[in-house]
């Protein structure tokens, strides 16, 4: 009798430690996709901005990647804003704004995302970039 308890509590702690096994490897397992993305962030020089849009057209952003933006803080800095604004290089109303020379900005929803230069003059010369970001189609709930 006492062996088929010890049993029962051995097949039970490994059916615990089984779970939290597989739960953690699942955790992993979506986290694990998340990249971050390196944007040197500037005029360079004071040559032509690099092609941002070209870039960003080469990869696959997905829920959960980052954009890691890189510049000097106080010559420049990167603003979140709509499609109009993004069209108009206008720096007046960001959804968002970043000075600190090393920004990470989480794409947390599909769809495009516009940045500019806060830098007017920047803009105009082509320092902005649009990322858009794959829709989740894997049919896993949003709550982990």
């Amino acid at each position: 009798m006492a062996n088929t308890i010890l049993i029962s509590d051995h097949q039970r702690k490994a059916f615990n430690v089984l779970g939290l096994g597989l739960s953690f490897m699942l955790l992993m397992i979506q986290k694990g996709y998340a990249r971050d993305f390196s944007v040197n962030w500037g005029l360079h020089n004071g040559s032509n901005a690099e092609s941002y849009n070209q870039w960003a057209e080469k990869n696959r952003f997905q829920i959960g990647d980052s954009l890691v933006f890189t510049y000097t803080p106080n010559d420049d800095s990167v603003l979140q804003v709509n499609k109009d604004a993004y069209k108009n290089c206008s720096v007046e109303s960001p959804l968002a704004s970043y000075t600190d020379g090393h920004t990470v900005f989480s794409l947390s929803h599909s769809g495009p995302y516009y940045f500019i230069s806060g830098n007017k003059d920047n803009c105009e010369k082509n320092e902005k970039l649009v990322v858009v970001v794959l829709a989740d189609r894997s049919n896993r709930s949003s709550t982990a």
